[in-house]
């Protein structure tokens, strides 16, 4: 399936975009990424309203719970930011150094 081009000025921006393009509630948002993520990880419809609105800026957004979005949103973690795609490597390398 092709990726999804998201548009706007903010990671909250694009993020809200990326949402609405798929026709998904916070709440179907919520649900949708359990299946990329561990219980831990769970989050709310109004965890992702505080990403949407900015009042979780993107240096304090959780990579991991970020890509899961992507992935249910069907875009590309760069497409939200870059600085979160930096964020992952370091947790992919971080993760590699310590089963390796």
């Amino acid at each position: 399936m092709p990726q999804q081009q998201v548009a706007g000025d903010t990671f909250g921006d694009r993020l809200l975009a990326a949402r609405r393009s798929k026709g998904l509630s916070r709440t179907e948002a919520s649900f949708a990424i359990r299946d990329y993520l561990p219980r831990a990880m769970w989050v709310s419809g109004e965890t992702i309203r505080r990403l949407e609105a900015g009042l979780t800026p993107v240096d304090k957004a959780d990579a991991v719970l970020v890509q899961a979005l992507a992935n249910v949103y069907d875009i590309r973690l760069a497409d939200l930011s870059e600085e979160l795609v930096i964020d992952l490597e370091r947790v992919r390398d971080l993760l590699s150094r310590s089963t390796g």
